[in-house]
């Protein structure tokens, strides 16, 4: 039996993973040396569907 897509559009899927770019800023107002150092994201909640 196939499945339907409203069946896989409610499954569950704990590897999904989503970033929302709220905004971007222009270059020039990173100071430089911010740039060489890394980030990390955490979630916020669950990945809209």
């Amino acid at each position: 039996m196939p499945i339907s897509d409203a069946e896989l559009r409610d499954l569950p899927l704990p590897t999904a993973k989503a970033i929302e770019i709220k905004a971007f800023v222009p270059l020039e107002s990173i100071d430089p040396i911010s740039i060489a150092e890394g980030y990390y994201l955490v979630p916020d909640g669950q990945a809209p569907r």
